[in-house]
């Protein structure tokens, strides 16, 4: 009986000992997404970024998917977008998947949920990283204001299978360009927008007449002076480039396409009319004067 009772133990631990080990080698060998999603190495992830609740058509949207290159590849056949307008993506940013559309003439119903971009990764090596997202402008159509009652959902898949569904995305902490507002919690101001994340360049956007700090993560309630006392200083919002025209989201060499506004314009602008009209009345007066050796 004691034999027994040992032959049995010694079975019962040798399958405990191989159940943890092989436990220990598969949790090893996946990519842990978020502290959302589980795949293992080779497997297909997809990313896919939604907005919903949105009370009036869109014409232009333009984000940034932040990805981790050390554990995931850009699979360029695992990419969708938005239906209609004129998608430009960018996929040759390390880490970043860039993204910008418009459809000025009927703009896009977000009402029910609407894709608005979607990428698919290759997962390279096991271990945790992130996904992480950036809105950084969604304009209503016609009055090209800033979209401000909306719902961002993704889902994950995994070789083709939903595992999270209707998920709140995390928002890229440095994250920045446009006047976009994005918040923790997925929501728009005007319907129960939480946490400011990201915007370093919130200092040219303003939601329910609260001005936004530049990489201040603030409540909504929150209003914050950016005037520095000093009349002479020169501010600059660099915003990056998007309208109904569909400008593409970055220049030929990967670089970012911006504008800048500055409170020093009507400066400049007097200055560059004063040199015009300068050299204007230069050439007049070489006119006039050919002319008048012409009648001598």
């Amino acid at each position: 009986m004691k034999k027994l009772f040992s032959l049995m133990l010694t079975v019962v631990m040798a399958a405990v000992m191989v159940l943890f080990s092989v436990a220990g080698v598969s949790a090893a060998e996946k990519l842990s997404i978020n502290n959302k999603v589980n795949a293992e190495v080779g497997d297909t992830v997809k990313f896919s970024l939604f907005a919903s609740d949105v009370p009036q058509k869109v014409e232009d949207v333009q984000l940034e998917i932040y990805y981790d290159s050390e554990f995931l590849e850009v699979v360029e056949d695992e990419i969708d977008y938005i239906q209609g307008g004129s998608p430009v993506y960018n996929i040759n940013i390390s880490d970043r998947v860039l993204f910008n559309s418009a459809n000025g003439i009927s703009g896009w119903d977000m009402k029910k949920r609407t894709l608005l971009f979607e990428v698919g990764f290759k997962v390279l090596k096991s271990g945790e990283t992130d996904h992480t997202y950036f809105i950084q402008c969604m304009d209503y159509l016609h009055n090209s204001q800033t979209v401000d009652k909306y719902v961002i959902t993704c889902d994950y898949s995994v070789n083709g299978n939903v595992e999270k569904k209707k998920d709140v995305p995390v928002v890229e902490p440095e994250g920045m360009g446009g006047v976009f507002v994005n918040y923790k919690n997925g929501k728009g101001p005007l319907n129960g927008g939480d946490q400011v994340v990201g915007g370093n360049e919130y200092q040219g956007a303003s939601v329910n007449n609260q001005n936004l700090s530049p990489g201040n993560q603030n409540n909504i309630g929150s209003e914050v002076n950016l005037d520095d006392g000093n009349s002479s200083t020169t501010k600059e919002t660099t915003i990056i480039k998007t309208n109904s025209s569909g400008v593409a989201v970055t220049t030929p060499d990967g670089e970012d396409a911006t504008w800048s506004e500055s409170n020093d314009f009507w400066r400049n602008a007097g200055i560059i009319a004063l040199s015009a009209a300068i050299v204007l009345v230069i050439i007049i007066m070489v006119i006039i004067s050919k002319k008048k050796k012409e009648e001598d």
